[in-house]
């Protein structure tokens, strides 16, 4: 993806990373759970031929950095921040709990003329006891079996989709704003890792082949 690699401070002082490029109206695009910047890659060409174009990686994610403890409203001012940055009130794009974000940032006053919500989350319908094992599992360091947990038990894949992935290359290869991301959650997910070999946990009587 092309464009200029840049930054701002969120509220609490999180470091937000942001990718610019094309000329035209200010455009402010925020990922979903899964992605990062370069989960535009497929639209970016497209959307920067009309646009004046920012992506940015949500806290905690790619080039982005993270303070503790979390919480939602950090987020919306991450959102906040990054739209007051660009020139005048932007249009936003926000695709499943990064439209959450980009809404919350809207309620809080942030500079933004329109938004475009694409797939938000609905209202809470995984069970409780889903919810703190899996919040066990993220309190104990382990990202990657929470998100499996979440594409099998609450999305409905099987293991076999979850695990089918070709590998990217080594570690060293990916891009370098996610390098410190997978120093720092070796068995995390980003949407450039990739850990041959690694196999889905089986928990009886929850996921069937």
């Amino acid at each position: 993806m092309e464009g200029y690699r840049h930054a701002v401070s969120s509220a609490d002082g999180t470091r937000i990373g942001l990718l610019t490029a094309g000329q035209g109206p200010p455009l402010l695009l925020v990922h979903g759970g899964m992605g990062c910047i370069a989960s535009w890659q497929s639209l970016w060409d497209a959307l920067t031929g009309r646009w004046r174009v920012t992506a940015m990686d949500r806290r905690g994610r790619g080039s982005s950095g993270d303070t503790e403890p979390y919480d939602v409203s950090r987020e919306f001012e991450d959102v906040a921040a990054a739209a007051a940055s660009l020139d005048g009130p932007a249009d936003v794009f926000g695709h499943s709990f990064g439209a959450t974000c980009a809404l919350g940032a809207a309620a809080q006053g942030a500079p933004i003329r329109r938004l475009a919500l694409y797939e938000p989350p609905g209202p809470q319908t995984a069970p409780r006891e889903w919810r703190d094992r899996v919040r066990a599992m993220i309190a104990a360091g382990q990202p990657g079996p929470a998100m499996a947990s979440f594409l099998t038990e609450i999305i409905g894949l099987t293991e076999e989709q979850v695990t089918e992935v070709t590998a990217a290359g080594p570690f060293w290869e990916a891009e370098p704003e996610h390098q410190d991301y997978l120093e720092r959650y070796p068995n995390g997910y980003t949407c450039h890792f990739v850990r041959p070999g690694w196999k889905l946990p089986r928990r009886a009587g929850t996921v069937s082949s």
